[in-house]
């Protein structure tokens, strides 16, 4: 049941549209006059998109510093460097330019700029402070939502595990979402991507915590991501495509972020510290069992969601023909991404599937499931995940 009263937290400014990023330089003047840009080692470089933003806050007279990381650096030693180098340099802006890890480095280096803490205590659980230098969010990918989101995923030191933390300071203050800046992206990375916003869209949409206006998002999302990432994926470079895939993955990562995700998201971050997979994999490995298990505790709303996927089973439907109708069309739509479908496929022995539903179980996000989700309903979805057979709700 959703809470009674509720909030809806937002970016101070969101900026969405193909070509916005060219006002990168005039929304962060507003914020400050040297800024830390936090970008990948090599991808921003190599496409082409690191230069335009550089010398469009030159052109606005924000000086600038470039911060684009060690490729051998973990996730903490990359924040503690990015940390030294803004104080250092005397930054009062951060810019993160780069997919969901490079914001995610990005939101935390500008929260702990005036903290001198171990970074990896603050990725292991120590309290973020609840201030810090603004940042702007330029996301180059369409799937992860880092850019609306209050918290950080990052690997912590020394087990090399990611690790959730969250506080109001995370979120941006300026998000420059272009879809322009997607174009260059592979198509295994925007099919990863896109299966990480399709999941926020589900989970939010069924989570217990979903309310009005987030329903209204996530379904809207999902008619989206279903609709336009498989185009994208096959080389679609037709900006009302990828345009329609950042604001599937916005609206899916404001959905999120303000109630929070369930088993898929802790499950695929177990998976991605013992595989090496991306998270979207991950994500599309367990999102079908998920929605079957969850399917007797959100009855009506599993009608709907089969609506979202285009499926004509009508509203009338029952919703166990609902259920089986949208776990078929997720197996099928994820296989023509050429994703894998079961863990068999990525060589996970069935041995190992008690441990990672122990270790999903560390992490938040599962207290915002409509029901329940114990140890055990974790290792049922993950079996239902091994191979090819659907999942009942218990």
């Amino acid at each position: 049941m959703a809470e009674p009263h509720s909030r809806f937290q937002l970016p101070s400014r969101l900026v969405l549209g193909a070509g916005c990023a060219a006002r990168v330089g005039r929304e962060s003047r507003s914020l400050g006059k040297r800024c830390l840009v936090v970008t990948g080692p090599t991808a921003m470089k190599k496409y082409g998109l690191l230069n335009p933003v550089v010398e469009g806050l030159k052109e606005a007279g924000v000086e600038v510093v470039v911060f684009s990381g060690r490729a051998e650096a973990g996730d903490a030693e990359s924040v503690e460097e990015g940390r030294q180098k803004a104080q250092r340099e005397g930054c009062d802006v951060v810019l993160g330019l780069g997919g969901g890890r490079v914001l995610d480095q990005a939101k935390l280096i500008a929260v702990l700029s005036g903290s001198n803490g171990s970074v990896t205590d603050y990725l292991n659980g120590r309290p973020l402070p609840n201030v810090g230098l603004p940042c702007v969010a330029m996301p180059t990918t369409a799937g992860s939502g880092a850019e609306v989101a209050q918290r950080v995923e990052l690997r912590s030191e020394p087990e090399g595990f990611k690790r959730e933390a969250g506080s109001p300071a995370l979120l941006p203050k300026v998000v420059l979402s272009d879809p322009l800046l997607t174009l260059t992206l592979p198509p295994g990375n925007t099919a990863s991507s896109g299966l990480v916003a399709l999941t926020h869209a589900v989970e939010s949409y069924l989570s217990q915590r979903a309310t009005p206006t987030v329903e209204a998002l996530a379904h809207y999302a999902i008619g989206l991501i279903v609709a336009n990432l498989p185009l994208a994926c096959r080389g679609g470079q037709e900006a009302t495509v990828r345009e329609k895939m950042a604001l599937g993955s916005l609206t899916a990562g404001l959905g999120a972020a303000n109630i929070g995700l369930g088993p898929v998201h802790a499950l695929a971050l177990a998976l991605a510290n013992h595989f090496p997979i991306s998270h979207g994999v991950g994500c599309a490995l367990v999102l079908p069992a998920f929605v079957a298990w969850r399917a007797p505790a959100v009855a009506e709303r599993m009608v709907h969601l089969a609506g979202a996927l285009g499926l004509p089973i009508g509203f009338k439907a029952t919703p166990e023909a609902a259920a089986a109708a949208v776990w078929k069309a997720l197996k099928q739509w994820i296989c023509r991404l050429k994703m894998p479908s079961c863990l068999a496929q990525i060589g996970v022995p069935r041995g190992i599937l008690p441990v990672l539903a122990a270790e999903a179980c560390t992490y938040g996000s599962l207290r915002h499931t409509p029901r329940e989700a114990e140890e055990d309903d974790l290792r049922q979805i993950l079996q239902a995940s091994y191979e090819r057979g659907k999942l009942h709700g218990r």
